[in-house]
């Protein structure tokens, strides 16, 4: 289904998960491909509504970031650069 969109010139994918009940990493992979497609083609993948356990399952499986688009350890990353802050003298007469 992605790739014919793709190919009819179609760029934003926008997915309406309201009556899907069941997802497991295969339907999962799916998702991930079509985000890979979508994106290496220019284009944006959006899941909407989905389940909790649809939204858990990305972060479950480490590929949240894959389809969200954002950091994996958001919070480490944080965390270090609060650190940094800390550290940091805040002018050369410190």
């Amino acid at each position: 289904m992605t790739e014919d969109c793709l190919r009819d010139g179609i760029r934003a994918l926008d997915i309406d998960l309201t009556l899907l009940t069941f997802c497991d990493v295969s339907g999962l992979n799916a998702f991930l491909t079509a985000a890979q497609l979508t994106t290496t083609a220019g284009g944006w993948l959006r899941l909407r509504h989905p389940s909790p356990m649809l939204t858990r399952l990305p972060d479950l499986t480490a590929t949240g970031f894959l389809l969200y688009d954002r950091p994996l350890v958001p919070a480490l990353s944080v965390a270090v650069t609060d650190d940094l802050a800390v550290a940091r003298p805040t002018s050369l007469a410190s």
